[in-house]
């Protein structure tokens, strides 16, 4: 299910976003193949292999470096007081994991903790938010916490009528005096947005499980980043990494094309007919098969005096050279990405 089109002030860094996530959770084969476009004319790109996404650069590299949760942490001393069960539920360190390479991936990652009321029982629970699902977000208007968002629109699915819809939610502290919620849905048409906060929510205005003991609204998001500075986002960093790793797939794409079509001697045969016994039902091609215990019969050709041709066979050499040398060059580029 595609998500809505995204405001074009925002466009670029949510469609930069939602490349490296793709990159992180594998389904990149069409970026790779985009990237290839820049390689190769449309017809050469057609005889080559599926493109290889063995070699994952990006993702491998942020895997390793986002290892604060590998094991759960320990509150220290001073914040263990009372009953810690109901915050800090058994999905919490995994889903900070989760968060944390998309912090380091992306450079910023949110979470968003729910507060539900079941039987008049608060319990709660939290999420990951990917950077590509927050359409919108706004800073402390006063200037004083530049990374810190007092107003975020994220893009949710949700389900309605037993069909699957996109959904935009706002949360606005801006004015912490009049906070303001809403969700809407997309309409059938897909170009409205239509009111649906008491029908997802059953409220109408600000939820009153997200205000404190004074009655000053919570704000339900914590928006975490790679590196400190004057900024909400931080699109550009690292994209050297997110090119480095298409370059790769495509590199290694032509080297597997090379080895698959280009490895062997090709023979040729000169003023010889061999009998085609096959014709390829997709492009057309005429095949002759045949397997090294068979002698192949090769016909002289008739020329147009009447007379035949006596038919000869030469080899040209490989156009791809498979030493281990030029393996290496192809690895060590790989490993020069990684040090990006």
């Amino acid at each position: 299910m595609l998500p809505p089109s995204m405001p074009e002030p925002e466009k670029f860094r949510i469609q930069e976003a939602a490349l490296r996530r793709r990159l992180l959770t594998g389904v990149w084969q069409q970026d790779a193949r985009d990237r290839m476009s820049d390689f190769f004319a449309p017809e050469v790109r057609d005889m080559l292999p599926p493109t290889e996404l063995s070699h994952n650069p990006f993702a491998s590299t942020h895997q390793q470096l986002a290892t604060l949760y590998d094991e759960d942490p320990e509150l220290a001393e001073g914040h263990t007081a009372g009953d810690t069960a109901p915050l800090i539920t058994v999905d919490l360190w995994p889903l900070c994991q989760e968060r944390l390479i998309y912090q380091s991936a992306v450079n910023e990652c949110g979470m968003r903790v729910d507060i539900h009321i079941v039987n008049g029982v608060p319990s709660i629970s939290y999420r990951v938010v990917y950077p590509d699902m927050v359409v919108r977000a706004l800073a402390d208007p006063s200037g004083l916490n530049p990374q810190t968002p007092v107003y975020i629109e994220e893009l949710r699915v949700r389900t309605i009528d037993g069909a699957t819809v996109w959904t935009r939610e706002t949360w606005d502290v801006t004015n912490p005096t009049a906070p303001m919620f809403r969700i809407e849905a997309l309409s059938e048409n897909g170009k409205v947005w239509v009111d649906a906060t008491t029908q997802f929510a059953g409220v109408t205005g600000w939820p009153d499980q997200y205000r404190d003991r004074a009655g000053n609204p919570v704000f339900p998001y914590v928006l975490y980043h790679r590196n400190f500075g004057g900024h909400l986002w931080n699109t550009h960093q690292g994209y050297e990494l997110v090119l480095g790793t298409l370059t790769v797939a495509a590199v290694w794409t032509m080297w597997l094309a090379g080895l698959r079509d280009g490895s062997h001697p090709q023979r040729v045969l000169l003023d010889g007919e061999v009998p085609v016994n096959a014709v390829n039902s997709t492009t057309g091609a005429q095949v002759v098969r045949m397997n090294p215990q068979t002698i192949l019969q090769v016909r002289a050709v008739q020329r147009p005096d009447k007379s035949f041709s006596s038919p000869s066979v030469t080899q040209w050499q490989p156009a791809m050279d498979r030493s281990e040398e030029h393996t290496s060059e192809l690895q060590s580029h790989h490993d020069l990405v990684c040090r990006l």
